[in-house]
């Protein structure tokens, strides 16, 4: 796996961990990125990608509004020219025995 990668997850992970606080995986279609591995094992941190960008921007905005700032939660423009949110409070470990494959855009590897 390659650092700051997208990736999509085997659906079996969500079957077996079945956490309700875990975002949908979409039938194998959720990419989520690659954002950090822990030293001491194999473990790999994931944050799920959203395309609901009017849904996060009023979360967004309220934030700001109160005065705080929105460190759970940032808005990015991918290479197919798309607005996706970065849903870091939905940030999970994993090992890769779970990566079915690599997300691609137009058969290029997205990576960050």
């Amino acid at each position: 796996m390659i650092k700051s990668g997208f990736y999509i997850i085997k659906d079996s992970f969500f079957e077996k961990m079945s956490d309700p606080y875990l975002k949908g995986n979409k039938k194998q279609n959720r990419p989520h990125y690659y954002c950090l591995k822990e030293e001491d094992n194999e473990i790999y941190w994931m944050i799920p990608l959203s395309s609901k960008i009017h849904k996060y921007k009023k979360i967004i905005n309220l934030k700001e509004k109160e005065g705080k700032k929105c460190d759970i939660l940032h808005i990015t423009m991918l290479d197919n020219d798309k607005e996706s949110v970065f849903l870091i409070q939905d940030m999970f470990p994993i090992t890769e025995k779970y990566i079915e494959r690599k997300y691609t855009i137009a058969g290029n590897h997205l990576i960050l």
